[in-house]
């Protein structure tokens, strides 16, 4: 199914390492980056061809023949502020759009962030404004617009939910804190697993739109859904403000239809 497939993997961590595996395992040529050499050739255990590549603000470290023989790139590297809040994203990403305007790529496909959305409250879709509160968020905004500047005719955004999978939660986080905020907030994540399916469709579908949210339709809000979870994995209860920050829920509709896109995990890991 994937035999046509040459995908390059920017950033081959907790999502693109589990991508790239299963792409290998159903036919597809994968090679990955990660920031470090060591890192870098662990790739090969899963059938991944691994190149130390580091983005720099305004320059990169690494191998450019990770660029040669793809026909398909999977950027999916975070921002980083939440370790360095002096970190420049647009910056970085600068340099690696003039690097691929090189290559005949098919498709480009960057995972951005529901945070673009910010302080917008409601139901949202991917008409919606966009109201960033977060260094993260206004940088997010700025990356995805310099790419649709760039590659029109091949980049596809997806904004993820918050991420949830093998050895992967929030709860892990919250369950640290003494009051968690905003309890009446309605939920927004995705599982890694539709993650993706997600994007399997999108290297096997013909380019619909620019932009597409992807998080689950299950919006519980997050007293019901973490105190739940925390009863099913015996972690002492949780304590909420009982109040609303800028409440949402994001709407995946968009790619349900393009995509002919069903959801495989369905109440995020409750039973």
């Amino acid at each position: 199914m994937f035999n046509h497939i040459r995908l390059g993997i920017i950033g081959c961590g907790w999502l693109g390492t589990a991508l790239g595996s299963k792409l290998v395992r159903q036919g597809a040529f994968v090679k990955g980056t990660r920031t470090q050499a060591e890192k870098a050739k662990e790739l090969m255990a899963f059938g991944i061809e691994g190149y130390p590549f580091q983005l720099k603000e305004g320059s990169w470290i690494g191998d450019l023949t990770f660029f040669e023989h793809i026909n398909v790139l999977l950027i999916a590297i975070p921002p980083g502020l939440s370790t360095d809040q002096t970190s420049n994203f647009v910056a970085k990403i600068t340099p690696l759009i003039s690097q691929l305007k090189k290559y005949k790529l098919e498709k480009i496909i960057f995972t951005s962030s529901i945070s673009v959305y910010g302080q917008a409250q409601g139901k949202l879709n991917e008409d919606s404004q966009c109201h960033p509160n977060t260094l993260s968020g206004l940088q997010l905004i700025e990356v995805e617009q310099a790419l649709i500047n760039n590659f029109p005719d091949t980049i596809i955004i997806l904004r993820l939910g918050g991420l949830i999978g093998p050895d992967r939660h929030p709860i892990h986080r919250l369950r640290m804190r003494s009051r968690i905020e905003a309890g009446l907030n309605p939920v927004n994540l995705i599982h890694q697993i539709d993650v993706l399916a997600g994007l399997e469709k999108v290297l096997l579908t013909q380019k619909k739109q620019h932009c597409y949210n992807l998080v689950s339709p299950y919006h519980p809000i997050k007293e019901d859904y973490y105190s739940q979870l925390a009863y099913q994995w015996e972690i002492p209860p949780l304590k909420f403000d009982q109040q609303t920050k800028y409440p949402k829920k994001i709407s995946s509709n968009r790619f349900v239809s393009d995509y002919d896109f069903s959801f495989i995990v369905e109440k995020l890991l409750i039973e």
